[in-house]
């Protein structure tokens, strides 16, 4: 999944993946509910549920257990399905810490926007946040091939930067649909939340669009949130960020006085792998060879020639 505008993010360092504790606390709040949870009367919303009504009983707490309390199975497993097929990606490319502020700053835009046009319902599940997680793929993968697991079986072709407007476009339309068509037997028409989709969905698009603004390498994202904000609202000067040897973050300016050095050192074999091969690789299995442009195919020839010497 790699995108020839924005430079391939190197590995983050080890940690725990942030999508398996998410995936992890949907399900086991869902078990637990599950096993000790009193059964409702018909129409009663769940413990953990967010609405104007619990928030001004002081149930602060709604505010994140909402995401984590899903209706049943039906709800729970597309959520953590979507989320484990598009935060991989994401999470991947975009740190543990970012994917985190995607998933929750999503949901809490969607559950806003619902709660303004839907001040008397109450609100449960992932899905805003799961939307963002999607956007936010969308924005930082726009030419990847969504079919191309299927090309096997179908020989379509679909660009993921045509979902988001399909898919905004889609949310919109079934909640005016949804206000205003009457008749429709499926419960689950009027009960779905669609402009928590519609916000999450918008909110990770722009964050993931902000993540890969001007094409900046991942060693500038940490100066977007916290750092950023702090730095912005204190009116210091932006720090000079390391780079990364032959990824400079800027082109040379010709009117510059001083333009930027080159690298000082000539990369070992494993950072020139790291570096320079695996994204032009990655994009090669995403997009295949015809898009490669002339400077990574020389890569792919520097490569070999490197390598190849190598061998006894």
């Amino acid at each position: 999944m790699f995108d020839v505008r924005y430079p391939s993010r190197e590995p983050v360092s080890p940690g725990p993946s942030m999508l398996t504790v998410l995936v992890t606390l949907g399900l086991t709040t869902y078990l637990l509910r599950l096993l000790f949870a009193m059964p409702l009367p018909p129409g009663t919303p769940p413990p953990g549920a967010l609405s104007m009504d619990s928030l001004g009983r002081g149930e602060w707490w709604t505010v994140l257990t909402h995401i984590f309390t899903h209706e049943g199975l039906w709800h729970l497993v597309p959520n953590m399905l979507l989320l484990f097929l598009a935060g991989r990606a994401v999470e991947r490319n975009a740190g543990p810490q970012h994917f985190v502020y995607i998933f929750l700053f999503s949901a809490w835009a969607g559950a806003a926007l619902f709660m303004v046009l839907h001040g008397d319902q109450a609100i449960i599940g992932a899905s805003g946040g799961v939307m963002g997680v999607i956007g936010a793929f969308i924005a930082m993968h726009p030419e990847y091939d969504l079919m191309r697991p299927f090309r096997r079986f179908v020989s379509l072709h679909l660009k993921a930067r045509h979902l988001f407007p399909a898919m905004m476009t889609a949310f919109v339309a079934l909640e005016f649909a949804s206000r205003f068509v009457q008749g429709v037997t499926w419960e689950g028409f009027y009960r779905e939340a669609h402009l928590v989709h519609a916000g999450g969905l918008l909110t990770g698009w722009l964050y993931g669009r902000r993540l890969n603004a001007g094409g900046r390498r991942h060693e500038d994202w940490s100066d977007f949130f916290p750092q950023g904000m702090r730095r912005r609202f204190r009116g210091e000067e932006p720090v000079d960020l390391p780079v990364a040897a032959g990824f400079p973050l800027q082109e040379s300016d010709e009117r510059s006085e001083f333009p930027s050095p080159a690298p000082s050192r000539e990369l070992t074999d494993h950072e020139f792998l790291r570096e320079r091969v695996d994204p032009v690789l990655e994009k090669l299995y995403a997009t295949g060879a015809d898009n490669l442009t002339d400077e990574e195919k020389a890569v792919l020839e520097e490569a070999s020639r490197r390598f190849s010497r190598q061998q006894p």
